[in-house]
C-alpha cells in the first residue's frame, strides 16, 4: 500500500519542477504573503466583540478624546485632556473609524475602538514581510540556491517573520486592544524598511519615506523615540559606503538630505508643542519612576534588564490585561527559535565582520542593536516589570530573529542531505500550523476565556452603558461617578467607559455628594446609577426619594416613577 505522505512529498515535488511562478496570473510568493495577511486577519478580528470583554478605563478616554476630535474638527498632536497626556496619531485615527460607524447608525461598542489597533497590527504583518525580505535581499541573486526554486530565500525568511508575528500572542493581544502601544513596531518596521529600501535602490522617494515614518513614530508612543538609536545604522552605513560617489555625483547627497528634511518636517508640530510644553515631554513616563531617580540607579537598572529578558522564556508580565498572569511571553517553541536565532545571528555577524563583509553585516548588526535598544523603555522604568507594552518595541526584530533560526538550519540541512523542496515546504507547513493552533489555543481559551478577564477590563461597566442607552426617552438618567479612578473633566475615570458606549444619550453625571441635584421630572421614568455598588449611597438615595426602588444585581440602579399630575 502507498504511503499517503509520500503521494503528497510527489504531488509538491511536480508542482515545484514545473516552476510555475504564477497562479492566475498571480505570483505564488503575493498569494503567500495574502495567506498570511489572512491569517493575521483571523487572529485579529476573530470575536473581537467579546475578547477582550469589556472596556478597560484607558481604552474608554482614548474612545471618547477620539469622538471629542472628530465632532469638534479638533485633532491634536498630543492630548492633555487623557490623563499623563497621549500621543495623537491613535485617537486621531480612531476618531475616524468610530465616525465611519456613528454614521451607519450602530450602537457603540468597544471592538469599534479595538478595530483601529487591529489594523494596526495587519499592517505590521505586512511591514516585516517586506522588512525581512529587503533587509537580506542579497539572497535574490542567488536563485540555484534557494530552499524553494522560484521563492527567494529573502521572501521566504520574509514570509516566516511575517507568520511568526501574524500569530505572537504577544502581538495580537497588542492588536486587539485601544491601547497606542501597537503603533509603535508599525512605524519602526516601515521606517526601518524604507531606510534599508533607499540605502540599496538610492531614490529620493524611499528617503522621504523613510524620514516619514521616522518622525511619524513619535506621535504613536513614547518608546517610539528610541527607534533612532538602532535607525541611525543602516542610513548612516549607506551614507559611508557613498562618500566617493558623492565627490563624482553630488546630486547623490539629496537622498540623505531629503530624509532628514522629512523627518523634521513631520516631526516639528509634536517638538513645538514640546517646546511649549516640556513637562509633557516625559509626562507619561513619570508615573512609571525611572531608574534613574533610585538611590542606586546602576544595580536597577541590571535588575530591571535582568527581569526583562527572563519575560521572553521564563517569567512574564502579570498583569492580565497584558498577559496570562507570569506565562513567558514566547510559547517554548517560539522562545527556542528565538534562541537559535540570537545565536546563528551573532555567528553569522562575526564571520561577515572577520571578512570584511559590511554589507552583508548590516542588516545583523541592525537586529542585534534593534533587540537591546528597543527593551531599554522597559528597563529603565521601576514599576510593574516584566512590562510587555513597553518591551513591545523589540517585537519586530524578536520575530525576524527567530525566523533565522528556522530557515537557516533548513539551508544547512538542505546542503548536508540534499534535502527535497517538497519536503522543506511539508516541514514549514508542519510549523506553521503546530506554531498556529498552539498560539490560538493560547489566546483565545486560556487567555480568552479566563474568567479573571471581565474584572480586568470592566465588563460591569460596559453592561452598565448598554443598560442605559437601552432605554427609551422617557427616562431622566443619572450616573453617580463615584469610582476610583483617576479624575478626568471632573469626574472618575470609570465614567469614560459608560460615556463611550452611550455616546449622544442625555445622561447626567454627578459626584456622590451631589445627590441633591436630581431632579425627578413628571410624567417620566427617573433613573439612577452608580458606577460602584454603595450602600450608604442608595440609603441617602432611599432617604431623599422613599419611593424609589433600588436593584444591586448586576449593578446598583435605583428607579422611581413619577405619573403625571
Amino acid at each position: 500500500m502507498a504511503n499517503p505522505f509520500s503521494g503528497i512529498l510527489l504531488g509538491l515535488q511536480a508542482v515545484i519542477d514545473r516552476k510555475v511562478p504564477t497562479i492566475l496570473g498571480v505570483r505564488v510568493s503575493t498569494l503567500l504573503v495574502i495567506a498570511v495577511l489572512l491569517v493575521a486577519a483571523i487572529f485579529r478580528l476573530w470575536k473581537l466583540d467579546s475578547i477582550p470583554p469589556g472596556l478597560y478605563l484607558d481604552e474608554g478616554l482614548v474612545g471618547n478624546q477620539a469622538s471629542q476630535s472628530m465632532r469638534d474638527f479638533d485633532w491634536r498632536v498630543y492630548y492633555t485632556d487623557i490623563v499623563h497626556g497621549y500621543e495623537g496619531l491613535y485617537p486621531n485615527t480612531a476618531s475616524i473609524i468610530i465616525k465611519a460607524f456613528d454614521l451607519t447608525g450602530m450602537e457603540r461598542e468597544a471592538w469599534m475602538l479595538r478595530l483601529t489597533s487591529a489594523l494596526f497590527g495587519i499592517l505590521t504583518v505586512w511591514g516585516v514581510y517586506l522588512l525581512t525580505k529587503e533587509m537580506f535581499w542579497r539572497s535574490d541573486s542567488e536563485p540555484s540556491s534557494s530552499l524553494i526554486p522560484g521563492l527567494p530565500d529573502s521572501a521566504l525568511l520574509g514570509l516566516v517573520a511575517a507568520f511568526l508575528l501574524a500569530v505572537s500572542f504577544w502581538h495580537v493581544h497588542l492588536s486587539r486592544i485601544a491601547f497606542s502601544t501597537v503603533v509603535a513596531p508599525f512605524t519602526m518596521t516601515f521606517a526601518t524598511f524604507f531606510s534599508f529600501r533607499a540605502i540599496r535602490n538610492w531614490r529620493i522617494r524611499d528617503f522621504g519615506i523613510a524620514g516619514f515614518f521616522f518622525g511619524l513614530g513619535p506621535y504613536g508612543y513614547p518608546l517610539a523615540r528610541f527607534a533612532l538609536l538602532f535607525g541611525w545604522l543602516p542610513l548612516t552605513s549607506g551614507v559611508v559606503s557613498r562618500l566617493k560617489a558623492f565627490v563624482a555625483r553630488p546630486r547623490e547627497v539629496l537622498g540623505p538630505v531629503v530624509f532628514l528634511l522629512t523627518a523634521f518636517l513631520v516631526a516639528l508640530p509634536l517638538l513645538l508643542f514640546f517646546r511649549s510644553n516640556p513637562d509633557l515631554l516625559t509626562s507619561r513616563a513619570k508615573h512609571v519612576g525611572y531608574v534613574l531617580d533610585a538611590d542606586e540607579p546602576l544595580p536597577v537598572f541590571w535588575e530591571n534588564a535582568r527581569t526583562t529578558l527572563l519575560m521572553f522564556h521564563v517569567e512574564g508580565d502579570h498583569n492580565w490585561r497584558h498577559n496570562i498572569d507570569g506565562e513567558p511571553m514566547l510559547l517554548l517553541p517560539m522562545g527556542l527559535l528565538f534562541l537559535l536565532g540570537v545565536f546563528l545571528l551573532v555567528k553569522e555577524l562575526v564571520w561577515h565582520l572577520a571578512r570584511f563583509r559590511f554589507w552583508e553585516a548590516l542588516p545583523l548588526a541592525t537586529l542585534l542593536l534593534w533587540l537591546p535598544v528597543m527593551l531599554l523603555p522597559a528597563a529603565l522604568t521601576s514599576t510593574e516589570l516584566p512590562h510587555a507594552l513597553r518591551a513591545a518595541g523589540a517585537l519586530p526584530a524578536v520575530v525576524i530573529v527567530s525566523a533565522l533560526g528556522v530557515v537557516r538550519p533548513l539551508q544547512l540541512l538542505r546542503g548536508w542531505f540534499h534535502i527535497r523542496p517538497a519536503l522543506i515546504i511539508a516541514l514549514l507547513l508542519v510549523v506553521s500550523v503546530f506554531l498556529g493552533a498552539q498560539e490560538f489555543d493560547k489566546y483565545f481559551d486560556d487567555w480568552g476565556e479566563d474568567p479573571h478577564l471581565p474584572g480586568y477590563f470592566n465588563q460591569e461597566l460596559v453592561d452598565l452603558g448598554r443598560y442605559l442607552r437601552g432605554l427609551d426617552e422617557n427616562h431622566d438618567v443619572y450616573v453617580i461617578a463615584n469610582g476610583d479612578g483617576l479624575a478626568v473633566d471632573g469626574f472618575p475615570a470609570e465614567a469614560q467607559d459608560i460615556m463611550f458606549l452611550t455616546e449622544g444619550r442625555d445622561i447626567t453625571y454627578l459626584h456622590s455628594d451631589d445627590l441633591k441635584s436630581i431632579q425627578p421630572s413628571e410624567c417620566r421614568r427617573l433613573i439612577v446609577a452608580l458606577i460602584k455598588k454603595d450602600p450608604s449611597i442608595l440609603e441617602s438615595l432611599g432617604t431623599t426619594f422613599p419611593a424609589m426602588t433600588f436593584q444591586e444585581e448586576p449593578f446598583a440602579i435605583g428607579t422611581l416613577s413619577r405619573s403625571c399630575r
